[in-house]
């Protein structure tokens, strides 16, 4: 920028001298301005974090704990299925598609102690205690000398082609269902655990040379890929980072710490001259300031935020204009990353003050290392030349303490790992809850999850052997257990007495507050074993647990389930919105269904059955029976009759009837026979005195009377009465 601009008014002014001038000029500005170039050392470490599946690709091997994209290298093409729903009375079904995927993934070329959190597209999919967050099955492999086939691989390829892949740490993901990512295979990264615990650098060396070079350093890190090359450019990288250095023992390489109590210091000094030949004397250079880097940048993952890239710089008022970007593949924190920045700053500037120094051949064991007496610095060279050794020295920093410093990792917006936790289904027979009219029984699933992390679980109907997928169930419905038992009370009133103590299934629910009256048309309704329960008011007594009053017990005509509801009774809030009415066209009067839901976190799916009593389609039973006896001797029977689709009389009218006809079926019976049958066609029955008669009972015989109306679906359940004659 400022380069071009000056070269050009320099060669405008001066000619080409001018320009050169120029040149020079605006690249001093340029530098003081933008800063020097970039030295990087070691590999990319965005080839960790991408996901690949090319032939050739390097599988990197995993120290540590470390989170890696991975290497996809078997896949299947896309699998399509078909769902039809809706249909019927002159709708036309929908067809909707999905698409599922099985791929293996190697995560280290070495073997592992196991896979903690796994990621699709930045999302978490996997959580740190192994529930699935996603519609797949998953098994992983660490790459141990015992390690089986993968049953899907074998039946896929044929088990004489398809290798057990024993020293490679691998995951097979079987129907991966695509839906959540765009009906594509996502970007998946692992957290991946060799050991629990640091690992030494010297492990790193020793394994990744094949033993040929040992030692311990005391330097740890959290993590590490070992990849490159070749096994020299791979830890040549990470030795350079820190005060260490390696030299030769016998036929293998041993690392030391530059500060390491073995070293010899040779006190010896510099000879003069070797027989008639004259040695040079001890030369001691300081090497330019400039050429040390005026920073020191350190990129790494960062353990604290999901092992993201991070930087750590560590910027110094002296040296040259430069910065040193060290790309070190490891899982470090950030007060770790700056502190290795910090001393590899102080290796380059040791590494300025060199002597160079000759002895008589003989004088002395000198070991690449060692400290010469002439300087005080560790010999780096050695030249064996005719009756003298030549040796080259530097100055050695020892390495600086790790303290905890001020540097700040980030922060990361992630995922909450919320385990799923066991799935609760409650199933329910629903009398009309909306102002359609049904052809068939409402049956709603209603479903949840004992963990925070729960969305939905996979529904089906079971007939013997036989399963009938129903598909997903509805978003989470609101369900919890009662604390203490809930005595019946009769629906005629308001039970002002008791109260239900519910707790919630989990931390993620709460029940609406009331409205104060359970009259009012938003009063809150629980679904409690089969009965409506509205209540009027909810109080919180502090995290998953609530205590409701102001209660109207069988609700819609549900007095017939009012029963003494048992503590650990399941009870769920009824919405719409989370409840699934699946179509079950074999689903009559009377029988009883079994449910099963299984959701990411179950081992066993939850089942729970039911008893289809048709109350959406069933005339609700008469009320206000009432039995008049005349003066002639006959019997006058009375009763009102309730619709199914407006239990209220809200505006004081009588209700619509709800059904073709208007027809009852009324009966009186003794001890179990029947003495009076009829088939009534209004509110009222006459029985006559001479019927009455026949009976033969003494006065002040008990009789009970059952009256059910009939409807265009089912007939009611009886309405039941008992009286003297």
């Amino acid at each position: 920028m400022a380069t071009l601009v000056l070269t050009a008014v320099g060669s405008a002014l001066g000619g080409p001298l001018g320009g050169a001038i120029g040149s020079m000029l605006g690249q001093r500005i340029d530098t003081a301005i933008l800063g020097g170039g970039r030295t990087h050392e070691g590999p990319r470490l965005k080839e960790l974090e991408v996901q690949t599946s090319s032939y050739g690709t390097q599988i990197p091997g995993i120290f540590g704990a470390m989170r890696i994209a991975g290497t996809v290298f078997w896949a299947t093409d896309l699998v399509e299925h078909r769902s039809t729903s809706g249909g019927g009375k002159g709708r036309p079904a929908t067809s909707s598609y999905s698409y599922s995927v099985s791929l293996a993934v190697a995560l280290s070329s070495r073997p592992i102690l196991r896979v903690g959190r796994i990621w699709a597209d930045g999302n978490l999919v996997r959580g740190a205690g192994g529930d699935l967050k996603i519609d797949t099955q998953l098994r992983l492999y660490t790459g141990y000398a015992d390690q089986l086939p993968d049953p899907l691989l074998s039946a896929s390829e044929g088990l004489p082609l398809c290798p057990a892949y024993r020293g490679i740490a691998y995951a097979v993901f079987e129907d991966l269902q695509l839906a959540d990512f765009g009906n594509r295979i996502p970007s998946l990264t692992f957290e991946v655990f060799e050991r629990d615990t640091p690992v030494d650098i010297g492990d790193i060396a020793a394994i990744g040379s094949t033993g040929e070079i040992s030692g311990p350093t005391a330097e740890t890190l959290t993590g590490f890929a070992l990849q490159g090359g070749s096994a020299r450019e791979a830890l040549t990288d990470l030795l350079a980072a820190f005060p260490i250095f390696v030299r030769p023992e016998g036929d293998r390489l041993r690392i030391y710490r530059t500060d390491s109590p073995t070293l010899q210091t040779h006190a010896i000094a510099a000879a003069a001259s070797v027989g008639s030949s004259r040695l040079e004397r001890p030369v001691r250079q300081r090497g330019s300031i400039d050429k040390l880097p005026n920073s020191v940048s350190i990129r790494h993952y960062e353990p604290a935020r999901d092992f993201q890239l991070g930087v750590q710089r560590n910027r110094n008022s002296i040296g040259g204009m430069a910065e040193l970007q060290i790309q070190l593949p490891a899982a470090i924190g950030a007060h770790r990353a700056r502190h290795i920045a910090e001393q590899k700053w102080r290796i380059l500037a040791s590494a300025l003050d060199t002597g160079t120094s000759r002895f008589p051949i003989g004088t002395a064991s000198i070991e690449l290392g060692d400290l010469a007496g002439e300087f005080g610095q560790h010999i780096t060279e050695i030249e064996h030349g005719r009756g003298f050794v030549s040796v080259r020295t530097e100055h050695w920093p020892a390495p600086v303490a790790y303290t905890s410093q001020t540097s700040d990792a980030g922060r990361d917006v992630a995922a909450p790992d919320l385990l799923s936790g066991s799935t609760i289904i409650q199933i329910a027979d629903l009398p009309l809850f909306d102002d359609h009219n049904a052809t068939r029984p409402i049956v709603a699933v209603a479903a949840c999850g004992t963990g925070d992390g729960w969305r939905r679980a996979s529904l089906a109907l079971r007939n013997g052997d036989q399963l009938q997928e129903l598909g997903s169930t509805a978003p989470q419905a609101v369900i919890g257990q009662l604390l203490a038992p809930l005595p019946y009370h009769p629906a005629t009133w308001i039970d002002q007495t008791n109260a239900v103590e519910i707790r919630l299934a989990n931390e993620q629910m709460d029940l609406p507050p009331g409205t104060g009256s359970p009259f009012d048309p938003s009063a809150p309704t629980l679904l409690i074993g089969q009965e409506l329960v509205r209540y009027g008011l909810a109080i919180s007594l502090g995290g998953r647990d609530y205590r409701l009053r102001q209660l109207l017990r069988g609700f819609r005509a549900t007095e017939q389930a009012i029963v003494d509801h048992l503590a650990a009774a399941h009870a769920t809030l009824l919405d719409k919105a989370t409840l699934l009415t699946p179509d079950l066209l074999s689903a009559p009067i009377g029988s009883t269904l079994f449910f099963e839901a299984s959701g990411r976190g179950d081992s066993q799916p939850a089942t729970q059955s039911l008893l289809v009593e048709a109350r959406a389609i069933r005339p609700l039973p008469p009320v206000h029976i009432s039995v008049e006896r005349r003066d002639d001797g006959a019997l006058v029977l009375r009763w009102i009759r309730r619709s199914r689709f407006d239990p209220g009389w809200q505006d004081f009218a009588d209700q619509p009837l709800g059904e073709e006809r208007l027809e009852f079926d009324v009966t009186i019976s003794y001890g179990g026979s029947t003495l009076y049958s009829a088939i009534i066609q209004e509110n009222s029955a006459n029985v006559p005195a001479s019927i009455i008669e026949g009976w033969g009972l003494p006065p002040g015989s008990n009789v009970d009377l059952q009256i059910r109306q009939f409807g265009q679906f089912a007939i009611s359940q009886p309405a039941t009465h008992s009286f003297q004659i």
